[in-house]
């Protein structure tokens, strides 16, 4: 019995480390997505003045920063609120998570649209091939489609777990 309760605390002390872990590392990208961002779209606006070929390339660019500094911050709440929960099956957590994967499917949904209307009408050899942006939009949208499915278990989960705490 002693052994089990100490497996237990270990097993929620390294859950609670890694959560720790996670939520450090997505706020570090968080702050370098969001600089990065500043910084691309600055260099767009420096490139629309001065007539600079590469705009297009620079505003895709700056625009997949965007996605993933709101793609970070999503994930710095979702950790924050896992390592100071007794039980990640909360609401709060499921809406972070359908949060995130919003933004992974518009994102690349809306990356996929604007770079087939460019590629038709504005069309410049300094943005990367078509076929590989497009295949990286893809598997962004699979992601996104996957965190979509795991919050809608999480909130199944919510609802068990607020079912259990009922019946007690």
């Amino acid at each position: 019995m002693k052994n089990t309760v100490k497996q237990e605390v270990i097993s929620e002390q390294r859950y609670r480390a890694i959560c720790r872990n996670i939520y450090g590392y997505v706020l570090g990208g968080n702050i370098v997505f969001g600089i990065l961002s500043v910084i691309l779209f600055v260099a767009v606006i420096g490139q629309l003045i001065e007539g600079k070929d590469g705009m297009w390339s620079t505003l895709f660019i700056a625009y997949y920063a965007l996605v993933f500094f709101l793609l970070c911050n999503f994930m710095r709440l979702l950790f924050k609120r896992l390592k100071e929960s007794d039980t990640p099956f909360r609401y709060d957590i499921a809406d972070k998570m359908k949060g995130a994967a919003g933004v992974l499917t518009f994102g690349s949904l809306a990356g996929m649209v604007l770079f087939i209307v460019y590629m038709l009408f504005f069309y410049s050899a300094a943005l990367p091939d078509f076929f590989i942006v497009q295949t990286v939009n893809i598997v962004i949208l699979v992601i996104g489609m996957i965190l979509q499915a795991f919050a809608l278990i999480f909130e199944y989960g919510c609802k068990l777990q607020q079912e259990s705490d009922e019946t007690l």
